[in-house]
């Protein structure tokens, strides 16, 4: 997707330089014209309409550039430097992306002075064939291409192949056996029930032979019921585990484009379908084919004017295959997205009961889950519905052979040009063809459903990975922090953090403060690498943060989140998963240091004591106190501290703080805090103020700045007083 929209001759006649960008809108807030063009060259921004030039504005002049979203559409509106706010173009949302794109080009130009040498688009729609992807999926439904899918599938049972072709191998050979069923009939038939001096003994010559056949047939189908499951059981566990160590090495912004439901929605029941798949159809498709062409042969060599007859219905069939392929596909997509929705809500009222029962929101959680459930129901009904209708008008059809053969075939039994029990040999063989049939109808259901949650799990396993640098030198962390003229936006067209300039050396400790959603956070998340920068570096001692590796960088940053999270399982194993090798006796200095020891000892296992998910069997400061205590046992070159005594009574607090004063001698700190009196062991002080560095400074220095700092101390020396 490009910004370069054709531009009518009458337009280009008015514009004076080259031109940067063109893109079209649908949408005129204007007058009654369909839309227009934005067009945008070295050195201005036009719009026009029916040809006709109704905004210039010159780059100069131009402080912002930003793309909203309004309801069912988005516009495009400048800043300019005199805080006059112009809008430019009104357009629909399937235009967002090329809109966004272009607000991003000229924000760089009036950065850089120059525009972007590329442009990073988000697309939202499919590249082959245009049509809108759904929401959180880069699926497109209509090209995509099952045989592919079904073949990955296949590569991932590799391992199994043998198993696999012992599978193949017994059912042929069950398919072989079965075709010898049909000729002991016509044997005895023609031979003994219609002879004038059967032969008993041969008759039970024939049973004894059938029933062996038949036992044969049975130990092979158990032997190949156990290989099927055992196969299909290891590809869905494998599914799983790949599943699972790709979520470990996605970024985070691509593992927070999904919900917590719908990533435990593709580990479980997308694997459990196409676990299901792979038992019930998976080696059976070959062997379907192998028997279909099988019986072909038998019939046309046994009476091909008969075979003929046969496979009449065959091109309806086929048509109907086709037809119905496309309709139940988009169906069963519809239905995945459904049952997606019941296992986010799902996973959230579990995880959030404790808020629900707080606010009595019992029966609210319970009417949203029946009513996403109930859609769910009507979808999947629709589905199935729809192809009930459609497998017995096919398969009426398809019988319509059977019922020729028999007609024909009597008449030339009574002709006497075949014997009884030859045709009832060959309606045997043709009621045996009808079962691949049936079968083959049946598959495009399988393989739609199968396909959509393979699908599902791919693009997962498909993603872009955090890049994995070779560390082929030592990249020391300690050192002096710089922030070079950086941005970031969680989605591109929104800035949170604008051009931010400061250098922290090492060891010093920085408090950043500002108001709630100004980027405090965000900035910690882009030091440790969680997100990269929208433009701009990031560098320690020097180096790139991007030229160190995300494993080495992380190893030495110690963190305590404002969103404390602890584990299902022991409080030791909590403390000790920063330093799973660490012995007892360093745990225990861990807690200490982070007054979590008296109270840990307090517990009915002491250290062993399971604190239950989420850690909901401890206090909010408990819990916090055992997030400070894996902090410290990580012992970091790096410590980050955001909120981390926020959840603590004013005595643990400064317990912890005179604990902290000793911990980050010789560390970098960078500390989150609300309350400006936690920070007063910082060296210095940096204040965000809408994305941006307002100051930075000492207390001393910005008090005397009396700016946005003095305002937030202010503040808060009121608000002390008022509870006083």
């Amino acid at each position: 997707m490009e910004l370069n929209d054709r531009i009518a001759p009458e337009i280009q006649n008015q514009l004076e330089g080259s031109v940067k960008y063109s893109v079209r809108y649908e949408i005129s807030a204007r007058s009654a014209a369909p839309g227009g063009i934005v067009v945008v060259t070295g050195e201005d921004v036009f719009v026009f309409e029916n040809q006709q030039k109704i905004l210039e504005i010159k780059l100069s002049s131009i402080a912002e550039a930003n793309c909203e979203k309004l309801y069912g559409s988005g516009c495009l509106k400048f800043v300019l430097h005199s805080g006059e706010e112009k809008l430019a173009a009104v357009f629909s949302l399937s235009r967002f992306a090329c809109f966004t794109a272009l607000a991003q080009a000229i924000e760089y130009r009036l950065d850089t002075g120059s525009f972007p040498a590329e442009l990073k688009i988000e697309q939202k729609f499919c590249p082959v064939c245009g049509s809108p992807l759904m929401h959180g999926s880069k699926l497109c439904i209509k090209c995509a291409r099952k045989p592919k899918i079904l073949l990955r599938l296949y590569h991932i049972g590799k391992p199994y192949l043998p198993r696999i072709l012992l599978v193949i191998f017994f059912v042929v050979a069950v398919e072989l056996l079965a075709v010898i069923y049909p000729y002991f009939k016509r044997l005895v038939i023609d031979n003994y029930m219609t002879a004038e001096n059967p032969q008993i003994s041969k008759i039970w010559l024939l049973f004894g032979l059938t029933a062996g056949i038949y036992l044969t047939v049975c130990l092979f189908e158990w032997i190949v019921g156990y290989l099927k499951n055992f196969v299909a059981a290891a590809v869905s566990r494998d599914l799983r585990e790949m599943l699972f160590d790709k979520i470990q090495r996605l970024s985070l912004a691509n593992i927070t484009k999904r919900s917590a439901g719908d990533m435990l929605g593709r580990i479980q029941n997308d694997t459990t379908r196409v676990r299901e798949f792979l038992v019930s159809y998976g080696a059976d498709i070959i062997v379907r084919v192998f028997s279909l062409l099988l019986l072909t042969v038998i019939l046309f060599v046994t009476n091909w004017r008969l075979a003929v007859l046969v496979i009449l219905p065959a091109p309806f069939m086929l048509w109907a295959f086709r037809w119905s392929s496309d309709k139940i596909r988009r169906k069963f997509h519809i239905v995945w997205r459904r049952g997606q929705k019941v296992n986010s809500l799902l996973h959230d009222a579990i995880n959030g009961i404790r808020v629900v029962k707080a606010y009595g929101g019992e029966q609210n959680e319970t009417r949203k889950f029946e009513r996403v459930s109930t859609d769910y129901c009507i979808q999947l009904s629709g589905a199935e519905k729809f192809w009930s209708l459609v497998t017995p008008v096919v398969g009426f059809v398809m019988t319509l052979g059977e019922f020729l053969v028999l007609y024909f075939g009597a008449n030339l039994v009574l002709q006497q040009e075949m014997q009884i029990g030859e045709l009832v040999q060959y309606t045997t063989y043709v009621s045996m063809l009808y079962g691949p049939l049936r079968w083959l109808i049946s598959l495009p259901r399988q393989i739609k459903q199968a396909s959509v949650s393979a699908n599902k799990l791919f693009e997962i396993i498909d993603e872009p990975e955090e890049s994995q640098q070779q560390q082929n030198a030592p990249c020391p962390v300690a050192g002096d922090i710089t922030f070079d003229n950086v941005s970031f936006g969680y989605k591109e067209y929104i800035p949170v953090l604008k051009h931010l300039n400061f250098t922290v050396k090492q060891g010093e400790m920085i408090g950043i403060v500002g108001a709630s959603g100004v980027g405090k956070s965000t900035l910690i998340n882009l030091l440790m690498r969680l997100y990269e920068p929208t433009r701009g570096e990031i560098r320690i001692n020097g180096t790139p943060l991007q030229n160190i590796p995300r494993s080495v960088l992380r190893s030495k940053i110690g963190v305590v989140l404002q969103e404390t999270f602890l584990f299902d399982g022991t409080v030791l194993d909590n403390i000790r998963y920063a330093k799973p090798d660490a012995p007892f006796e360093e745990i225990v200095k861990a807690a200490k240091a982070a007054g979590a020891h008296e109270f840990i000892l307090r517990l009915p296992e002491a250290y062993h004591t399971r604190v239950g998910d989420r850690g909901y069997m401890l206090s909010g400061g408990e819990r916090q106190r055992v997030a400070i205590a894996r902090a410290i046992l990580h012992q970091p070159d790096i410590l980050i501290l955001d909120e981390a005594t926020s959840a603590l009574d004013t005595k643990t607090e400064k317990q912890i703080q005179d604990t902290l004063g000793e911990i980050i001698k010789g560390r970098t700190t960078f500390a989150i805090a609300h309350r400006l009196s936690t920070l007063r062991q910082a060296d210095k002080l940096l204040v965000l103020d809408k994305g941006k560095v307002a100051e930075f400074g000492t207390h001393i220095e910005l008090l005397k700045n009396r700016s946005v700092y003095y305002r937030l101390v202010m503040a808060q020396r009121q608000t002390a007083k008022i509870r006083k």
